[in-house]
């Protein structure tokens, strides 16, 4: 009974076992997915940036025509629809900066939660492999404790047939006293 009970019990554990095991194996895929995802984010927020530093130097190359379109006006008349269309698309640069510094800061929070996301599932995956380790070390153990309860069962058993066998002849030389005497 006792034998029997360990060996469900050694099943039940390689089960749970298996079953820890699937686990860690789908959160490594989604630890791989959300690695991925976030290299992705960041290729992404790099071009944004990069477009952005490009809008910026734009802006300021503007900004200092227009400056200097204004320091001029006192030097010489300049065309008014030329400092105005200066002043539209320096206007129209400025609104498209600002769009895009919402977008990167959009896509550096998106990133921020994937990258916790990730340290989350690494921390599950580490901890499930952990809990593995545990039960594959209970296992052995059992595993062990099972093998040894099996050898002291056979030595008990041949111990018995030892004596069995003793006593047998024990009866028998008995039974010869008493019939001579």
């Amino acid at each position: 009974r006792s034998s029997d009970l360990q060996s469900q019990q050694l099943k039940e554990m390689e089960m749970k076992c298996s079953d820890l095991q699937e686990k860690v194996t789908q959160l490594e895929k989604s630890l791989g997915d959300a690695r991925t995802a976030c290299r992705e984010r960041d290729a992404h927020l790099e071009t944004e940036k990069h477009k952005g530093l490009e809008l910026q130097t734009a802006l300021h190359s503007l900004q200092e025509k227009v400056d200097e379109c204004v320091k001029k006006e006192g030097q010489a008349e300049q065309p008014p629809e030329e400092t105005e269309d200066l002043t539209q698309e320096n206007q129209a640069l400025k609104k498209e900066l600002a769009y895009l510094k919402k977008i990167v800061d959009n896509q550096k929070k998106k990133i921020d939660y994937l990258c916790l996301q990730v340290k989350s599932l690494q921390e599950r995956v580490a901890q499930e492999e952990t809990t593995e380790q545990a039960l594959a070390e209970e296992s052995r153990r059992r595993d062990a404790a099972v093998q040894q309860l099996q050898t002291a069962v056979k030595e008990l058993s041949l111990q018995n047939q030892d004596l069995i066998e003793r006593n047998l002849i024990l009866q028998e030389q008995m039974r010869q006293q008493i019939g001579r005497a």
